[in-house]
Order: structure tokens, then C-alpha cells, then sequence
């Protein structure tokens, strides 16, 4: 299981990194600092399929990141919290449910210590993972995931069967991956 970090160490350790990697809260329609980062958009949000985290997994670790880092951000009560995760897939799922977390519930991010990639896991957006990073993160990991024509298809697939956002919301979604 993951390590449970109180928000004052997550502040002391992570906000520097957090907050060079992803946008103001509130920027509508806009997820990530840098506005050249190629974005790909994953179904199930943090609840991704094992395929999916493992493509993940395998590119943060290439790049130096060897923990995975979630955040909450959106929760009042409990307190929003942060962990850090091992880069296994059992151990994601078991932090999603832990009790006195929101994980799976709300908004959360997902990101390494490398800066050059980042998650949003939306449930405002019905639990897509909205996954950014810089050139040579995005260059590992779509073909590690497929092709980008298989993770377009594989979301879109989704999208007609389960997702149900607003009509504006979405098209604004899949407008930013490139994919409308």
C-alpha cells in the first residue's frame, strides 16, 4: 500500500513539482502549465485498466520517476490527501478505495517527480484520465499504449458507451487531444 502523506508534507515535498506541471484550479479548459505538451485521454479516469497504468509505468520509470504521486483536489471533508504509490497496480487500487481518501470519488492528480508528465483523473468529466507530458514522455508512451490511433479509438469507444458530460464539456475534451 501506498504511503498517506497529511497535506502539510505533501506542501513541503511536492507542491513545487505539482504546481510547475499542472494549471491554476479553475482554469477552465485548461489542464497543464505548459501549453506545448501533447495530451491523450485515457477512460476510467484513476480506476484505468491495467494496460493503461502499465504503459504509464513503464515510461515515468524510464524518465527517472520511480514513485507515483496522487493527489485529491477537490475534497473538503475529509481533509484533501496525498500519497505516494510504488508503480504497481494492485497497490493503486487498493490506495483508490483506502479509507479517508476521496481518490476514487473526486478530481485527483497523478504525477512524477520528473515534472515532465502529469494526470488528471476527472469525475467531474464521468471518470476520464486526462494524461499530459513533455515530447519525450508522450514519444515513449504512445506507442507503449498502442499507437495513438488505438488509444483514440479505445476512448472514443468508451465515450459512446459511458460517458455523459455535457455536450460542450466534451467536445472541449476531445477538441484538446486532438481528436474531434
Amino acid at each position: 500500500m501506498g504511503i498517506l502523506l497529511a497535506l502539510a508534507e505533501f506542501e513541503s515535498q511536492f507542491r513545487v513539482v505539482h504546481d510547475s506541471i499542472f494549471a491554476s484550479f479553475g482554469t477552465e479548459g485548461v489542464f497543464f502549465r505548459n501549453p506545448a505538451w501533447k495530451v491523450v485521454l485515457l477512460p476510467y479516469g484513476i480506476r484505468m485498466s491495467p494496460d493503461d497504468f502499465g504503459a504509464i509505468s513503464k515510461t515515468a520509470q524510464h524518465l527517472g520517476d520511480n514513485q507515483l504521486i496522487v493527489l485529491d483536489i477537490e475534497s473538503v471533508s475529509p481533509p484533501p490527501k496525498a500519497a505516494i504509490v510504488s508503480w504497481d497496480y494492485d497497490d493503486l487500487r487498493r490506495e483508490r478505495v483506502r479509507h479517508g481518501t476521496n481518490f476514487s470519488l473526486l478530481d485527483t492528480h497523478l504525477f512524477g517527480c520528473s515534472g515532465r508528465w502529469g494526470a488528471v483523473s476527472s469525475c467531474s468529466l464521468d471518470d476520464i484520465l486526462i494524461l499530459g507530458g513533455d515530447e519525450q514522455f508522450m514519444s515513449l508512451f504512445i506507442p507503449s499504449a498502442g499507437g495513438m490511433e488505438a488509444l483514440r479509438l479505445r476512448f472514443l469507444e468508451f465515450a459512446t458507451d459511458f460517458w455523459r458530460p455535457s455536450a460542450g464539456n466534451s467536445e472541449k475534451v476531445v477538441e484538446l487531444a486532438g481528436w474531434n
